[in-house]
């Protein structure tokens, strides 16, 4: 039988330098670059409000005054708790920053949400409920909210996952839909040599299991590896998502994704 225990904690990453966004963030940090007149970070708050969050924690380094002071100002619009994961004495990159928040929440299995993704429509919530309610600890580590490629506007990288073709029959129909797959990861090392198409990626949105802040180092570290190693054993899904979603990381994909939002 599935473990249904619900997933009502998130994790906000906003603790970048946001280098591939100057000049806009030479004054600012990421989270507070606007997109259709209002900070990313405010969308963010407002989706996690929309999908049954209780709880969330947000890491805090570059312009981390601004942050905060942003936060405090904008208290009354949001109404999901925030604790502050303060990174001012040092960044702890990705797997660090993911551990300490998951810790402050609780140690529990959380949601993880990029600050410079965002969704062209308005049924993503019920995606992102769908995914929360269809993570299964018994089998997964990570569950990722994917896409193609093609749907997710600004994207400048080659691809992050492909189906896992050995471990396909093992995929799971969610609703009418919604398919859960077992996924690869891009090997940029063997990519070459095995011809693999990566045409899935992360889309900035990901369900980390209870176990990842007991069984990481302290300090500072990168969660990709840990990723490739679920990987390995079969242990990270992906849950498709068909709209489109604006990558906002960089000058060109804001610049790109800010025109397609106005026409459309």
């Amino acid at each position: 039988m599935k473990d249904t225990q619900q997933i009502t904690k998130a994790a906000v990453m906003a603790a970048g330098l946001g280098t591939r966004l100057r000049p806009y963030t030479d004054h600012l940090p990421k989270p507070l670059v606007k997109f259709q007149d209002k900070p990313m970070l405010t969308s963010v708050l407002s989706r996690l409000e929309r999908i049954g969050i209780k709880n969330a924690a947000i890491n805090i380094h570059y312009h981390a005054d601004k942050l905060k002071q942003w936060l405090d100002q904008n208290q009354d619009n949001y109404h999901v708790p925030l604790d502050i994961s303060d990174e001012t004495l040092g960044l702890l990159n990705t797997g660090g920053g993911v551990k300490k928040m998951q810790i402050l929440l609780g140690r529990e299995a959380i949601l993880v949400c990029n600050s410079d993704t965002q969704f062209a429509d308005e049924n993503h919530a019920n995606y992102l409920k769908n995914m929360i309610n269809s993570f299964d600890p018994r089998i997964m580590d990570f569950l990722f909210l994917v896409c193609q490629k093609e749907h997710m506007l600004g994207y400048p990288g080659k691809g992050d996952f492909c189906i896992s073709k050995t471990h396909q029959k093992e995929s799971r129909n969610i609703g009418s839909s919604s398919v859960l797959y077992p996924l690869e990861m891009h090997q940029s090392n063997v990519t070459q040599q095995c011809n693999i198409a990566y045409n899935y990626v992360n889309t900035g949105m990901y369900i980390v299991h209870a176990q990842y802040c007991k069984i990481t180092p302290s300090g500072a570290f990168s969660i990709v590896d840990y990723w490739k190693e679920s990987a390995k054993r079969n242990r990270l899904w992906g849950y498709m998502y068909d709209g489109i979603i604006y990558d906002l990381g960089t000058m060109e994909g804001l610049t790109l994704c800010r025109a397609h939002a106005k026409n459309t």
